[in-house]
């Protein structure tokens, strides 16, 4: 019963719209400034608020499609109220990119300006076909908009991804970004990743900086664009009407 009234909630959160989008800067190291902005998902306060439970359960309860299509919508509506100088990474399920058809229907009013949109290749499900989704990554390319590949670093998967998909912008993984703030074996792995994105023309973001530390390694290993706690947790839309300062904590290093 517990389990049936848990798949009823989510799937009423859905219905009813009830999830939110909060944004997080992704800054430039050196200024400290935001060059754009990744679009997250909440739900409502509760049980179903953080992310990781959403997509737990939705796992779990054969919701998944449903809650991946409605992050995709309420991310891309959110496009609006971004500064249009500002890029938007909005994260996407492999399994959603193989839909062509769907994603073209969602991609219509945003093709006056594609090249802000960077669409953001997610974990959550493993890239069974790789076929289907470069074919579709390839698609968008040619609209004009850009691919990103989220953590980088974390296994073979996501090394193939990046070979496969020709991404504009690669993250490194959380993981690596904290164990390169004292492990030089971790600092190794770094600078390989950078020097990949020289090579094949893509930029690097470090994901999850969370201490001055960090920051400072991350641009003494030649990284030159992150996100983290350090600079900002995810906000509400309304406060990038403060002011792009308002998302630095380090603003001034």
């Amino acid at each position: 019963m517990m389990l049936r009234s848990r798949k009823n909630a989510l799937t009423k959160i859905l219905n009813n719209r009830q999830l939110t989008t909060l944004i997080q800067p992704i800054v430039d190291l050196y200024s400290v400034l935001p060059i754009g902005y990744e679009a997250l998902t909440r739900g409502p306060v509760g049980d179903f608020h953080s992310a990781g439970s959403l997509f737990k359960c939705a796992r779990s309860y054969g919701l998944l499609k449903a809650l991946e299509t409605a992050c995709l919508e309420n991310a891309l509506t959110a496009t609006g109220q971004i500064p249009v100088d500002k890029k938007v990474f909005i994260n996407i399920n492999p399994l959603l990119m193989a839909q062509i058809t769907g994603i073209k229907k969602c991609l219509t009013l945003l093709d006056s300006s594609p090249g802000r949109i960077v669409f953001e290749i997610t974990e959550h499900v493993k890239i069974q076909d790789f076929m289907h989704v470069s074919r579709t990554c390839r698609m968008l390319k040619e609209r004009g908009f850009l691919i990103a590949i989220d953590d980088v670093g974390s296994g073979y998967d996501r090394l193939r991804s990046v070979a496969e998909l020709r991404p504009d912008f690669i993250k490194i993984d959380r993981p690596i970004v904290m164990g390169a703030a004292g492990d030089e074996q971790y600092q190794s792995i770094v600078k390989h990743l950078v020097a990949l994105g020289a090579e094949i023309k893509c930029s690097v973001i470090a994901e999850g900086i969370e201490t001055a530390y960090e920051l400072a390694m991350m641009k003494r290993l030649g990284v030159t664009l992150g996100q983290g706690f350090f600079f900002s947790r995810p906000v509400q839309l309304q406060e990038i009407q403060k002011g792009a300062d308002n998302f630095c904590q380090a603003k001034g290093l």
